[in-house]
């Protein structure tokens, strides 16, 4: 193991890391609209999406993709802008991050020196 070999791994893991915690403020963005389905006596929706936030792995991706164009369609008339704001950038900016991680994860210490051209240090 050499120095760049560790470099690179150190850089795409702290990529994939920055992902899952984004992603954790987008999933606790997602739990904020199922109480305020709730709240606002929309139900059916409440429940569905509740069903899918107590769906551990494939519910909670359904659950935040789902929930997001119902979160932007009531945003004017709940006044929610603000966390459905920061909900769709942690949103996308965890899948970005997860993104280019695992594609510095799988690239040769050679490939990241031609891409990048340099190893940066830690």
């Amino acid at each position: 193991m050499d120095a760049a070999w560790l470099t690179k791994q150190a850089w795409s893991t702290g990529f994939l890391v920055a992902g899952l915690e984004l992603l954790v403020i987008a999933l606790a963005c997602f739990a904020r609209l199922v109480i305020e389905l709730f709240r606002r006596r929309e139900v059916i929706v409440g429940v569905l999406f509740a069903g899918m936030l107590l769906m551990i792995g494939g519910g909670w991706v359904l659950g935040v993709l789902a929930g997001l164009p119902v979160g932007w369609r009531y945003t004017r008339q709940w006044g929610i802008r603000p966390w459905m704001v920061v909900w769709s950038l942690a949103l996308i900016g965890g899948v970005g991050n997860i993104l280019l991680g695992g594609m510095l994860l799988h690239m040769s210490v050679p490939d990241w020196k031609e891409w990048f051209g340099w190893v940066p240090p830690f």
